[in-house]
């Protein structure tokens, strides 16, 4: 009789003990969390930037054309270069060097001198008008020897000129920033999850 009360009494227990279990199980509180979310963002920002506009502007500019430049062998009556000036203005300019005296002339198409440089070596610069001329180096003493020679036409004229100034100017791009938040999430826990959650 002992056995069977035990028995019972036992049987009693471990089925308290399985529905307290299963009690214990079921999740009946709501609880509330808190997590921290990383999430992306788009954003309107200010941006300073230098703009290079273009303008045009007149300009006198120096405009220059080779017509001779070179080594010749002096003959007796020189060494004669014909040129033609086709600008307002104009300048005849170089330089000659020979190793013995001699003489640079620029005559006219008349056969007129309009300059003249004596020496073995020389820079000059002349005002010339339109026309047709003749550079000539002629050596005092012997022939035979080399004279450089160089010539240019060297003017200047009104020219358009394309130039930039700097702008300081604003523009707004799209920028994406990474922010964070806490997102609160509501979930029902069993008492088993509650005591054993800490």
């Amino acid at each position: 009789m002992r056995i069977k009360v035990a028995r019972l009494v036992a049987t009693i227990l471990i089925f308290l003990f399985i529905v307290t279990c299963i009690i214990f199980s079921i999740p009946l509180k709501e609880v509330q969390t808190q997590t921290i979310e990383t999430y992306l963002d788009s954003e309107i920002r200010k941006e300073t930037y230098v703009v290079k506009e273009p303008y045009v502007e007149k300009e006198l500019r120096k405009k220059s054309v080779p017509i001779f430049d070179g080594e010749s062998i002096v003959v007796p009556g020189g060494v004669d270069v014909p040129f033609s000036i086709d600008k307002p203005n104009a300048l005849l300019v170089g330089e000659f060097n020979c190793s013995i005296p001699g003489g640079f002339y620029v005559y006219s198409a008349t056969g007129r001198i309009v300059y003249e440089m004596l020496g073995s070596k020389g820079n000059f610069e002349v005002s010339l008008l339109p026309g047709s001329y003749k550079a000539r180096f002629r050596e005092n003493v012997m022939w035979g020897e080399k004279v450089y020679m160089r010539l240019a036409m060297e003017w200047t004229e009104v020219e358009e000129v394309t130039k930039y100034k700097e702008t300081v100017t604003d523009r707004e791009i799209p920028v994406q920033t990474e922010k964070q938040r806490i997102v609160t999430t509501k979930e029902k826990k069993s008492i088993w999850q509650l005591i054993f959650s800490d």
